[in-house]
Parts: structure tokens; C-alpha cells; sequence
């Protein structure tokens, strides 16, 4: 007879391999190429209903091909196809619920409609650097991984900032993200013109899914513009909603604390500095 403590020791070795008769892990899923807000609620449900990973019960096992005394063996896990699916779900859902306030709100338009990563000058290391970043920032963005959600990109006026900035919103749309992209002066006057919007404005701002906010510091940051700006930051802050700003001036230099502050958080938010000079004088 085998003596019980080999047994054990070939069961655990057997364990370790998956054994003979363990299934083999299931297939990773695409998800066909489309704008996101394009799927059909139906889609997603008939995806989830079919999903090969799981078979539709959201679930999946985990341990059949780790070690036996691995922490995560025999324990179930949420299944990470049909969690795709369940973003992309969210995603087309904020996008419809939105749609209306971004189209009449958003700042992307004209030339800035076709700026890319792969058209923009990035003329010396460093701006291949900050290029690199801030496509870094979208992709996070759009798969939604832990990392730092937040990018405060600064430098000279004529730097690059706003095309890098109009390059990260038109990828993400491309992809069915929900982005506004506003100018900070566009923001104010709208705010200016109609006091009476001030709260809804606010915060549909402080929720959109993803905000890009361009030229933040080009005029002069009065009380009133602090106090609306901290309430839209704060908001994001509050949910860690994602949050792309470009600016001519750095943390220091806002004039406002209680902003510098939330910008300057380095858990959630990376600051750039950019050194190009004003590439439409000439710079070189």
C-alpha cells in the first residue's frame, strides 16, 4: 500500500499542474471594434448570456492552474470578460445620458477635431516624453486601471498643450468615452452670461465621465472664478473622476491654494511640465 504521505505529495503535484482532467482556461473575448455607445442593451445582454468564460453566471473559478496553497486557489472571482462588457455597458449609458450637455457645451471643434497623437510635433525628447504621458493618462483613462487618473500638463503658450490635450479627447470619443473638452475662459462665460445655471452646470461638470479643461490660468483667477473652478475639481476629486488640465502656469502659480492643493494631490494626479518654447514664433 502507498504510504499516505506520498499520496498526499502526489496529489499536491497533481494539484499544482491542474491535474490531468482540469478544464483548460477559457479563451480571452474581443470586443468588436466599435464605438462603445453604439451597443444595444440587448448586446451586451445576449454577450453575457453566451459568455464562454463563464457561461453567463458572471463568475469564474480561479485556481485550477495555480498552487495549491496560492491565496487566490478554489476562490471565485468576478469574470473579467463580462466585466469589459459591463463597462462598455456604463460607458454607452453615460455617453446617451450626457450626449446632450456635451454636444452643447464642448470646445472641440474645427482643427482641433483633427488633432492626433501621431500628427503632433514632438520635435525633441522631452515632448516625446510628455506625448507618451499623456497617451499614457488616456489609456488608462479608457480601460479604466488604477493609476492616476488626474494629468495637469503645463508650459509656454504655443507649446503643444492644446493639441496633446484635443489628441487624448478624440482618441477616447474614437472609443466611445464620454469626454467634454472646454476651454477654461468658454467655461466662465457661460457662467457669466447665465448666473441662473451656475448650480446645474456645476454639476454636470463635476460628473461627466471624462473632463479635459484647456487654458486653465489664461485670465485672471478672481474670487468668483476660484470659487467655481474649486467646486468643479473638488466634485472630480470627491469621485476620482478623470480629469485632464493644461495650463501656462504651474501649481504654484494658480493663485488660488485651495486648487493648487487638489492639482497638486500626487495619488491621483501627475503634474508635466512642458519646456518647449512657443512653436508659432519660431521656437526651435
Amino acid at each position: 500500500m502507498e504510504p499516505i504521505n506520498e499520496v498526499a505529495e502526489r496529489i499536491k503535484e497533481l494539484v499544482k499542474r491542474g491535474g490531468s482532467t482540469a478544464p483548460a482556461p477559457p479563451a480571452p473575448v474581443a470586443i468588436p471594434g466599435k464605438p462603445l455607445y453604439s451597443y444595444t442593451a440587448a448586446e451586451v445582454a445576449a454577450f453575457i448570456a453566451t459568455c464562454p468564460a463563464c457561461r453567463g453566471t458572471g463568475y469564474v473559478k480561479a485556481g485550477d492552474d495555480l498552487p495549491f496553497d496560492h491565496e487566490l486557489f478554489g476562490k471565485v472571482l468576478p469574470c473579467p470578460a463580462c466585466r469589459e462588457w459591463t463597462l462598455e455597458q456604463r460607458r454607452r449609458d453615460d455617453w446617451r445620458r450626457l450626449k446632450p450637455f456635451i454636444e452643447a457645451s464642448d470646445c472641440l471643434q474645427g482643427d482641433l477635431l483633427g488633432c492626433s497623437f501621431d500628427n503632433f510635433q514632438d520635435k525633441t525628447p522631452s515632448l516625446k516624453g510628455i506625448k507618451k504621458a499623456v497617451r499614457d493618462w488616456a489609456m488608462r483613462v479608457y480601460k479604466q486601471t488604477d493609476g492616476r487618473r488626474w494629468l495637469y500638463l503645463c508650459g509656454a503658450c504655443g507649446c503643444g498643450k492644446t493639441h496633446l490635450c484635443a489628441a487624448a479627447a478624440n482618441g477616447l470619443r474614437a472609443a466611445g468615452v464620454s469626454v467634454l473638452f472646454m476651454t477654461t475662459p468658454v467655461l466662465l462665460g457661460t457662467l457669466k452670461a447665465d448666473l441662473n445655471r451656475t448650480e446645474d452646470f456645476v454639476n454636470q461638470l463635476s460628473v461627466v465621465p471624462v473632463l479635459v479643461l484647456d487654458d486653465l490660468g489664461t485670465e485672471p483667477l478672481t474670487e468668483w472664478a476660484a470659487s467655481i473652478l474649486f467646486r468643479i475639481i473638488d466634485g472630480r476629486y470627491t469621485t476620482r473622476r478623470p480629469l485632464l488640465v493644461s495650463s501656462n502656469l504651474t501649481l504654484e502659480r494658480l493663485g488660488s491654494e485651495r486648487l493648487a492643493s487638489r492639482l497638486g494631490d500626487v495619488r491621483l494626479c501627475e503634474v508635466i511640465v512642458n519646456p518647449a518654447p512657443d512653436w508659432r514664433k519660431g521656437g526651435r
